[in-house]
């Protein structure tokens, strides 16, 4: 089961996961940061449990788990996940730190599509030499967390809503 009081990483450590992610892989691949890790990045909060990133494709989707495995992480099982974390129907990896990544194909928790327009909004936060990564709008990020049951996603809705948010977009 995953430890609810486990650690919070900041953005210095995701950088990092980040960089060793990119050296690891050998073929290109992009993918959307849309949580907690994306919100750190930004500033609008000092770090997080986890990175939840939403690719396009399968064949994405497979090249990143091979390549988090060869960075030490390891799949979790459906019972290693408590009933908010298996109802996002994520592919979940974590690391002997307790960072665990969240990986969704094209569809945020069987409920919200990875659109055009969001693409659109995104920015790239980071380019390596085989990973892009780009970091949903903060519109967007609230939308997704208003589809969960995790406690702590109310508190980032917060955070984001203070940054003065587009309802329009929302």
């Amino acid at each position: 089961m995953i430890d609810s009081n486990r650690r919070n990483f900041d953005k210095l450590y995701i950088n990092n996961e980040l960089n060793n992610l990119n050296k690891t892989l050998s073929e290109k691949i992009n993918i959307y940061l849309l949580g907690g890790a994306i919100m750190a990045m930004k500033d609008l909060k000092s770090g997080t449990k986890d990175i939840d990133v939403i690719v396009t494709d399968n064949i994405t989707h497979q090249i990143l788990v091979n390549a988090l495995k060869k960075c030490n992480y390891y799949l979790l099982q459906s019972q290693d996940l408590s009933k908010p974390y298996n109802q996002l129907s994520a592919t979940a990896l974590q690391n002997n730190c307790g960072f665990l990544w969240e990986i969704f194909i094209e569809y945020i928790a069987k409920k919200l599509a990875l659109s055009d327009n969001m693409k659109s909004r995104a920015t790239k936060i980071y380019c390596g030499k085989n990973l892009n990564v780009f970091g949903l709008s903060n519109e967007d990020i609230f939308l997704m967390k208003s589809m969960t049951e995790r406690d702590r996603d109310l508190d980032d809705m917060m955070l984001i809503v203070r940054t003065g948010i587009d309802y329009g977009i929302i």
